[in-house]
């Protein structure tokens, strides 16, 4: 499902199995390779939703996050082909500064460090 917005920005609603899901939540990626379809232009807003394969649904987990950067096989000058679908995009995807993960604190398991001292896990 695509909506319009004024100015042309972009919201996409769309659906990712739990283990690629899993890391696009946790900040662990911030890429996404996606059937172009849709036109995905910079600056659109891309909510995507957990989809459980085994119940046939979404979960009510899901990430906003939005297309930095849209790459196809084309901007590449033919290096990426075989590899990428002529169809697909890579998209670059920033999070919102609210949504991104605050920085670890300090273990405070002596096993941690080799000096008792604590460390960033």
């Amino acid at each position: 499902m695509e909506k319009s917005n004024l100015g042309g920005v972009r919201t996409h609603e769309l659906k990712e199995h739990p283990a690629p899901f899993a890391e696009l939540a946790a900040r662990r990626r911030n890429a996404e390779v996606r059937l172009n379809d849709r036109d995905y232009r910079p600056g659109d807003t891309l909510t995507i939703r957990e989809y459980d394969p085994r119940a046939g649904r979404c979960t009510q987990a899901f990430v906003t996050c939005y297309v930095r950067s849209v790459t196809t096989a084309k901007d590449w000058g033919g290096m990426l082909e075989g590899l990428l679908d002529p169809r697909a995009a890579i998209l670059g995807l920033d999070f919102p500064e609210e949504l991104r993960p605050a920085k670890p604190a300090p273990s405070t398991d002596p096993r941690d460090s080799w000096d008792g001292k604590p460390v960033l896990r």
